[in-house]
């Protein structure tokens, strides 16, 4: 039985060029959007579990050094996590807005754990 549409069958050149379309727009959802969500799924997730640890600090008893020098050694682990993911990220990044982005991130991380760091520290938080 004969299809009954309007409009003619794709030419072979255009199902072909379709078809390559689909191909790069799959490719790019699979090799740099999905690990991208990913990455930054991963930062966010190690940034919370800071914060929360920058509170536990906070709520710590002054007594209770070495829960204080377990949510510091955390912390610094999870810094360093952070910073790996970046990394991993800045390699995924594909055009100048992402890279733009990126450097906005990276400016304001520096002041920001600066200022945890001295927070803690002094213990402004308790």
């Amino acid at each position: 039985m004969r299809h009954c549409s309007s409009s003619p069958p794709p030419s072979g050149s255009f199902a072909y060029a379709r078809i390559a379309h689909l191909q790069e727009v799959s490719a790019s959802v699979t090799q740099r959007s999905l690990p991208t969500i990913t990455v930054l799924g991963q930062i966010r997730s190690l940034v919370k579990e800071n914060f929360i640890n920058a509170l536990r600090h906070a709520l710590t008893d002054d007594k209770n050094v070495r829960q204080f020098s377990d949510i510091e050694a955390a912390m610094k682990q999870i810094s360093e996590d952070t910073t790996a993911q970046y990394k991993q990220l800045d390699g995924l990044l594909s055009d100048d807005q992402d890279r733009a982005a990126m450097e906005r991130i990276t400016a304001a991380r520096a002041p920001y754990t600066k200022l945890r760091v001295e927070v803690l520290k002094q213990g402004i938080l308790r």
